[in-house]
């Protein structure tokens, strides 16, 4: 008897046949009309990385094709910091792309080689088992010199992991290829260094000569083959997905400029630009949302370094990221990023976790009129402030030096005609206010270091003459109020309109440098704090003389607490704010500073029972405001916040390694910095007025209690930030200018008004 479900189940056969061809012709067909390395859904991102070294911004102006023109316009564009913690030439900013924090290049950084190419009649794969101990697998590209590249940076106090960004989109399943190289007369293949993982490893590519054309028109006979340099894109597997393109026509082209003409050289780059161009110009089409292209200069050119011109290209099109100007909370400075936030974006991109040891952060676009325009004006205006300002503060510092140990000379001997450099005294602590707002005028910075001193003369001269106008007794007091409260309100005001005077300022920050991009830098960290101790010191003194009021009683000295301390409060707000002033250093020390000056003015016995009584609740109330404003309260990373990731993550060693990089920078700013001399110079010359039993001080001191008040935590404070500051010298130097210099004043005008001098009172 035949089964009734005989015909039923050839049916359903022959049905399931017909659907499983149908869904192999529809998968098979949307395989063929993918576009080129999008072959399947599967991978759904991708990042290419276009390595442009050795190029400058203008010549991007100045060559770009067509094809690149779109890719500028409908990306963000930027100025980046490339520094590393070595010599550029090695490698070194390809290594911290990839490692993402700031590494140091080797001297066989560019050996990279495809599996089956050899070095020095070696197999390559041989090399790579013989220097690691371990077979190359399936990998495409090897790195055989990475111990080497590992101990030259062990000794580094920060951990840094040679191809960690490789390492961790290969553990999210992600696959990596590197293309093309900058070879010469020798292998100059670093691009490598950004691409491998952990084990110098990359899954795909090709960085041999074949993507390479022999022409001599060009430097060393060769350049990168545009068409085979795509071919080679398209047939890269579809799950490659990240992807780094080393062009090294831009590096061939620098290492030979030496050789060429201005006009020969200009020539070759226009060739260079028109080739690359045609690569672009394929690749185009495929960015999007779910394509980001990357288009990095990871040094800037040989004749340019050491100049302020050292920040190099970095263009940002496709992945979200809006057309403009890049922006990264590295530096919150529209326009500038730095080398070490295009890994913290690639992980961003594909949605990973960022880890403490990336010291960078994501870019996004912010909205900008002429991007490129923009970006060439504050390329000049960085390198005016860089260059120029050595030259600055140099004759400033110079200026100090000469006109304190003249004052003190004077005074030594009673020589009255001395008496004029009171004025240049006063011009001292005028300088800094006036550096900060002479980015206000046009033209800022001027061609030339010497007409800008000549402005910054004129300028100072004016406000001196200014406040030699007041005709009062209290002149001095006057003359302290005015420069202290205006300095201390024009900083405060800068920080809560974003800072960007203190970014101009020649006594502000250094984006070429990079030690900080925001917040307040160590110059203007002692500035502040000087200024507001001095400013509200000097304003209580004229007060208490005008309104004859002793603050001997304690009601007033209550109000001397709740006055002095609302405005400390809120400058110590400031300095501990990641939005504003984002420095724990400062914090640490503006914090010692005023509570020193109001322990002074409150007149209690300095004990140490009622040092811990006081200090432990001060301290326990500053650790809840870092606490607060740094870990509890949403906002931008903090230095701060960064640290303590770091040391939660790596251990309590990690604190340690971070004491150990702040003390190795104090100690090479004493040796080397010309900060270190006025240091060496005040901090005594303080100490002295404050603590030796002098006729003519002790004077001034019963005269001026507030402002003598004031000096001490002056001194307090300038000992303390040297201490908990990388920088710290330059900060204790700063902030000894508004105690040491106003008090010389003081002692300068009492000895010529009394004819009193520097002898020592005798012991009876």
């Amino acid at each position: 008897m035949a089964c009734p479900l005989r015909g039923s189940a050839l049916r359903v056969k022959i049905i399931f046949l017909f659907l499983f061809f149908f869904l192999f012709s529809t998968t098979a067909a949307a395989w063929a009309s993918s576009p080129p390395g999008f072959a399947s859904k599967a991978v759904e991102r991708r990042v290419t990385m276009l390595v442009l070294d050795r190029l400058t911004l203008e010549e991007i102006q100045e060559f770009a094709g067509p094809n690149l023109k779109k890719v500028i316009s409908a990306g963000a564009i930027a100025l980046m910091n490339v520094n590393t913690a070595g010599r550029p030439e090695r490698g070194g900013g390809y290594l911290t792309i990839g490692a993402g924090s700031r590494g140091r290049g080797a001297q066989q950084a560019g050996v990279a080689l495809n599996t089956q190419e050899h070095y020095e009649k070696t197999a390559a794969e041989e090399l790579y088992f013989l220097h690691l101990g371990k077979e190359a697998g399936d990998s495409a590209v090897i790195f055989p010199f990475l111990p080497d590249l590992q101990m030259e940076n062990r000794q580094l106090s920060y951990p840094l992991f040679p191809g960690a960004l490789g390492e961790l989109l290969q553990e999210a399943g992600l696959k990596n290829a590197v293309l093309g190289n900058a070879d010469t007369d020798e292998l100059r293949r670093q691009a490598v260094l950004i691409a491998m993982n952990r084990e110098g490893r990359v899954d795909y590519g090709d960085v041999s000569t074949e993507l390479l054309t022999k022409d001599p028109a060009f430097p060393y006979g060769i350049h990168t083959d545009a068409e085979k340099m795509w071919r080679q894109y398209k047939t890269l597997p579809a799950d490659s997905c990240f992807i780094v393109v080393e062009w090294g026509d831009t590096t061939r082209l620098d290492l030979y400029r030496r050789n060429l003409s201005a006009s020969s050289a200009e020539k070759i780059l226009a060739e260079i630009f028109v080739n690359l161009d045609r690569f672009i110009g394929c690749l185009y089409p495929t960015l999007g949302d779910e394509h980001l292209l990357i288009i990095a200069v990871p040094s800037s050119a040989q004749q340019l370094q050491g100049s302020g011109k050292q920040l190099t290209p970095v263009i940002f099109t496709g992945g979200g990221i809006g057309p403009g100007l890049a922006w990264a909370a590295t530096t919150r400075h529209a326009g500038v990023v730095t080398n070490l936030d295009l890994p913290a974006t690639v992980l961003s991109f594909f949605e990973l976790t960022i880890p403490p040891y990336f010291f960078g952060s994501p870019v996004c676009g912010y909205q900008a009129e002429s991007p490129l325009s923009f970006l060439l004006a504050k390329e000049k205006l960085i390198a005016g402030v860089y260059e120029q300002r050595p030259f600055i503060l140099r004759a400033y510092i110079l200026l100090e030096i000469f006109v304190i140990i003249g004052s003190v000379a004077a005074l030594l001997f009673n020589y009255r005609p001395a008496r004029c450099l009171r004025y240049l005294l006063v011009g001292i602590i005028v300088v800094p206010i006036v550096l900060l707002i002479l980015p206000l005028f046009p033209l800022y910075p001027y061609p030339h270091a010497l007409l800008t001193s000549f402005v910054l003369l004129l300028f100072s001269a004016a406000v001196v003459y200014l406040l030699f106008r007041i005709e009062t007794a209290n002149r001095f007091r006057l003359i302290f109020t005015i420069t202290g409260l205006l300095t201390a309100t024009v900083i405060i005001f800068d920080l809560l309109l974003g800072g960007e005077l203190l970014r101009t300022s020649f006594l502000g920050h250094d984006a070429i440098g990079g030690a900080r991009f925001y917040g307040i830098g160590n110059e203007y960290m002692g500035v502040f704090v000087g200024a507001t101790i001095l400013g509200t010191t000097a304003l209580f003194t004229l007060c208490s003389s005008h309104l004859n009021i002793s603050f001997r009683e304690w009601k007033e000295r209550l109000l001397i607490i709740i006055i002095f301390a609302s405005i400390y409060l809120f400058v110590v707000f400031l300095f501990a704010s990641p939005r504003f002033g984002a420095n724990f250093g400062g914090t640490v020390a503006a914090f010692v500073a005023f509570a020193t000056t109001i322990f002074v003015l409150l007149q209690l016995p300095f004990t140490l029972r009622l040092l811990v009584r006081l200090g432990l609740p001060l301290l326990f109330f500053l650790f809840l405001l870092l606490l607060l404003l740094n870990f509890l309260l949403p906002g931008e990373a903090s230095h701060l916040g960064r640290a303590w990731t770091l040391i939660s993550s790596n251990g309590s060693g990690e604190l340690f390694n971070i004491i150990e990089r702040k003390w190795q920078m104090n100690m090479k700013l004493v040796r080397y910095s010309i900060w270190s001399r006025i240091l060496l110079l005040l901090l005594p010359l303080q100490a002295l007025f404050l603590k030796h039993p002098i006729s003519l001080i002790l004077r001034v001191r019963e005269k001026e209690p507030f402002l003598f008040a004031g000096f001490t935590g002056n001194l307090a404070g300038s000992i303390t930030a040297f201490f908990v500051n990388d920088s710290g010298v330059v900060a204790a130097a700063t902030l000894l200018l508004y105690g040491a210099v106003p008090m010389l004043l003081l002692i300068f005008e009492e000895n010529f008004s009394t004819g009193l001098n520097l002898t020592p009172l005798k012991k009876e």
